[in-house]
């Protein structure tokens, strides 16, 4: 497996923005086109479930990543989290620098993006959305040490819908031989799931 190591003045530039032994969750909300990418609204969801006073990371920092372009997009997650545990990695600090923070988070969450890479090459432990087609994937868990805990985590989304405008033949039911076409625009039926034990 590849591996990233991190020269010793980005690793300083790093600890003053995540102390060494803090606990921070890290988040990386965007991908590079919108099909591999969760919806803003269970990033949301997730971050309050992890960060709730009886969750399983309670009122931790949060830092979150992302490209200079991505930013916009990720307004609703970064707005979601106070400021005063909000650390924002989006687009000012540079690559080695966002390396050297997401070593420092205790659990990675993101899409399949190339952040996703990165924690994977830090060996961080992380849960990362794969999206197959118009259907995100319906299970995601992990099974993670962190410090002395040891946290099981299973999220359970079942989001569908289509990236683009649909057509559809519409068959009349009184006179078959009649058709049209309409458009129907992107609809989603969703449900998130979480469950977080912790021993």
């Amino acid at each position: 497996m590849p591996r990233l190591w991190i020269a010793p003045e980005v690793e300083r530039m790093a600890a003053s923005l995540i102390p060494a032994g803090e606990l921070v969750l890290g988040v990386g909300p965007m991908a590079n086109w919108r099909g591999k990418t969760w919806p803003a609204d269970r990033f949301v969801a997730m971050i309050a479930r992890l960060t709730a006073p009886g969750g399983p990371l309670p009122r931790v920092r949060v830092a979150l990543f992302g490209a200079p372009s991505e930013r916009e997009a990720a307004l609703p997650v970064l707005n979601s989290v106070p400021a005063e545990r909000r650390i924002d990695m989006f687009g000012n600090s540079g690559l080695p620098l966002v390396g050297a923070c997401l070593k420092r988070c205790a659990l990675y969450v993101g899409n399949d993006s190339g952040l996703m890479h990165v924690a994977a090459a830090l060996d961080r432990p992380q849960v990362a959305g794969i999206i197959v087609g118009a259907r995100y994937a319906d299970h995601l868990a992990a099974n993670l040490k962190i410090f002395d805990f040891q946290i099981q985590l299973a999220v359970r989304a079942s989001d569908r819908g289509n990236d683009f405008p649909e057509l559809r033949t519409v068959i009349d039911p009184v006179a078959t031989s009649k058709k049209s076409v309409r458009v129907y625009e992107r609809t989603w039926l969703s449900q998130v799931d979480a469950d977080v034990t912790m021993n």
